[in-house]
């Protein structure tokens, strides 16, 4: 039987690379949640590099503030209670 050529479309081999990328990331549900999960996790990574890169280029030569602990006033409040060791904030 001669069958239509829409048939004989799908029914050609599957190219290599599609067969290693579904016997390998996608073959079952641990694998395919791995996947996910660690190409989630490097995207993240990338996206934080790119926005720090950005906010790091348009803040360059402003100045941090400083963060020795007598550069910022207390709040009165804690001054009255003392640490763990006995010392008052």
């Amino acid at each position: 039987m001669v069958q239509p050529a829409w048939i004989a479309g799908r029914l050609k081999p599957e190219p290599g690379f599609s067969r290693f990328l579904y016997k390998n990331f996608f073959g079952t549900a641990s694998m395919y949640m791995t996947t996910v999960f660690a190409t989630a996790w490097i995207a993240g990574m990338g996206f934080d590099s790119f926005t720090n890169s950005i906010w790091e280029a348009n803040n360059k030569g402003v100045r941090a503030i400083s963060s020795t602990p007598h550069a910022h006033a207390r709040p009165a409040l804690l001054s009255h209670f003392p640490d763990c060791s006995g010392n008052v904030l």
